[in-house]
């Protein structure tokens, strides 16, 4: 299975591509971050997006994270990086593999963070109600399922991610 995934907050789905490729930015982060190797530094990121979602008292902090990431993907070249064993299927995936960098790889991951920060903020001051920041199956039916998904579901979530099941 290897479903389309995206990024959902406020009022918006912004699609990062199949959950093969999502699972791989994933994997990146602890292979190409070092800080990440420290317990907890990156957990906002690692274990909160990948597996729950976003509070809105955590969008700031995990920006920071998402430009620090970002930052040591750009140091990282992407030369003779066998993305297969990083679970990406070349006939399948979105991800930039031509890129000189791992961040010019994951380029709209990090664009697409930031829209689906700012829809939820929008969302916020529109509505006084707080749709936070979460991975998400992003075709229907699977998306409508995941929307009705209780946050209470995410928060007892300590094992495989819901977009990877």
């Amino acid at each position: 299975m290897n479903k389309m995934v995206g990024l959902y907050g406020g009022h918006s789905i912004y699609p990062l591509g199949p959950a093969n490729d999502v699972a791989a930015f994933f994997k990146s982060i602890d292979r190409f971050v070092p800080e990440a190797l420290s317990p907890g530094k990156f957990d906002l990121i690692t274990d909160r997006l990948f597996r729950r979602y976003l509070k809105q008292s955590e969008l700031d902090r995990a920006s920071q994270l998402m430009d620090s990431i970002k930052d040591a993907f750009k140091v990282s070249p992407n030369k003779n990086i066998d993305w297969y064993k990083f679970g990406v299927i070349e006939d399948m995936t979105t991800l930039r593999l031509s890129g000189n960098t791992v961040a010019d790889v994951f380029e709209t991951y990090f664009d697409l963070f930031l829209k689906a920060k700012g829809s939820a903020i929008s969302f916020f001051e529109a509505f006084n109600v707080y749709k936070p920041v979460v991975l998400a199956f992003a075709d229907l039916p699977d998306f409508m399922l995941d929307k009705m998904r209780s946050l209470a579901e995410y928060d007892s979530n300590d094992t495989t991610p819901f977009w990877l099941r």
